[in-house]
């Protein structure tokens, strides 16, 4: 799982800051190059500038062991999207979050959410078929269940909720024409989980997570159609 949030520079320096990223449990960070394809046409940001780092992740075990994790955390410059991967800790998620934007508090405003507009989510996810979705529709949650597609929804709850209505939460799958792969997406409550590794062998504790094709192609996707 990866937790991806919306984040704006709020200091000249905050690249410098970014790429020396540390505190008393991010520690022996390090810059990694990024060469990314482009794998979707007309995306707004061809030449976009990521930085990718690599850091250990530091707890403190019940019986006062300290216990290192290998996690990496992209930035997005000009989409302004900021993705960790916790490697095989998902359940760290939160707490890594928040020990980053204390870390960066003067120099980067990381948002609670990914900070679209309805509008935008409209557009992202009717690029798929959905497996359900539940709406915010006059005051109450209205869920369609079953794999449909953009126009079975207009049937059933009305073509004017499209792109106006709050969405809640929305399974949906995206075909990646590249590799040819169909891609399970959740989101939920202004987060989504884009697809991972799909190593599922013994922990791999010396390595360091990272993007595949197929979770590039889906945050490309959603620059495309929600970020601008």
């Amino acid at each position: 799982m990866s937790a991806i949030r919306r984040a704006n520079p709020k200091s000249v320096s905050w690249k410098d800051k970014l790429s020396n990223l540390s505190s008393d449990k991010i520690t022996e960070t390090r810059v990694v190059p990024v060469d990314e394809e482009m794998n979707v046409d007309n995306h707004p940001f061809p030449d976009q500038d990521i930085l990718k780092l690599e850091f250990e992740f530091e707890i403190e075990t019940f019986d006062g062991r300290v216990k290192k994790f290998p996690m990496s955390l992209y930035y997005r410059a000009e989409s302004g999207l900021l993705i960790l991967l916790p490697g095989r800790r998902d359940d760290l998620l939160s707490e890594v979050i928040l020990e980053i934007r204390q870390a960066l508090e003067n120099d980067l405003k990381i948002h609670p959410g990914i900070s679209v507009s309805k509008e935008g989510i409209w557009n992202f996810i009717t690029q798929g078929k959905f497996h359900y979705i539940t709406i915010r529709h006059e005051f109450e949650s209205y869920r369609i269940e079953g794999e449909s597609d953009i126009q079975e929804i207009k049937a059933e709850i009305g073509e004017e909720v499209i792109g106006n209505k709050v969405v809640e939460e929305a399974k949906l799958v995206l075909y990646n024409n590249i590799t040819q792969q169909e891609l399970n997406v959740h989101f939920k409550k202004d987060t989504f989980s884009i697809p991972s590794d799909s190593y599922n062998g013994p922990p791999r504790e010396e390595e360091y997570p990272e993007l595949n094709q197929d979770a590039i192609f889906v945050i490309q996707l959603f620059e495309r159609e929600a970020v601008v």
